[in-house]
């Protein structure tokens, strides 16, 4: 608001406390000799913005680490085995429970296999442990162990041969696409 005369009224701050013992020329100059971060405990940057723009001292390509500084890409690799496992128990269920052989093109061929060998709850039973060791790949694969990458990898291709005997074709080309995905989790790992 003008007072009249076409100036504005007196600017004030709000803040009605001492003022900092401290002049401009000073303050413009930086950081006191001797002290180092900031107020909140972070690290200090000379240069740059506080959004972390261009300038910044963060680099744009990091990636966020995940659990334990996992890489996310090997995490999504890594659950690749859970993934199999499932579906291959889903599908050892409904043909057991239903004398269905529902097959999906990632889940296993040796599960078929069983299932049409054996049958019942035996087939079943042996699935089931099937799974559980493609869990504990899963599981050492999610720790960034190499060699679970690896032998899954290895006993997964083989599997994918059972499916080549059998002329399979959606199943191969699904078991390659997997493997491809695995491996990118595998090749992230140092």
């Amino acid at each position: 608001m003008s007072d009249g005369f076409g100036q504005g009224p007196k600017k004030e701050t709000v803040y009605n406390g001492p003022t900092p013992g401290m002049d401009n020329k000073a303050f413009a100059q930086g950081p006191a000799p001797g002290t180092t971060g900031t107020v909140y405990s972070g690290p200090s940057s000379t240069q740059g913005t506080v959004y972390g723009g261009p300038s910044s001292t963060t680099t744009s390509g990091a990636k966020a680490p995940v659990q334990g500084g996992m890489d996310p890409a090997v995490l999504r690799s890594a659950n690749w085995f859970f993934y199999i496992a499932a579906l291959s128990l889903v599908s050892s269920f409904v043909a057991m429970s239903s004398g269905v052989s529902l097959q999906f093109g990632t889940g296993l061929g040796i599960s078929r296999a069983i299932d049409a060998g054996f049958g019942g709850l035996t087939a079943l039973i042996m699935n089931l442990m099937i799974a559980g060791v493609l869990a504990a790949f899963g599981y050492f694969a999610r720790q960034g162990q190499k060699w679970a990458f690896l032998v899954g990898m290895i006993l997964y291709a083989g599997d994918g041969v059972l499916l080549v005997m059998d002329s399979q074709i959606r199943g191969i080309v699904l078991h390659g696409l997997v493997l491809f995905f695995i491996f990118r989790g595998f090749s992230q790992l140092e």
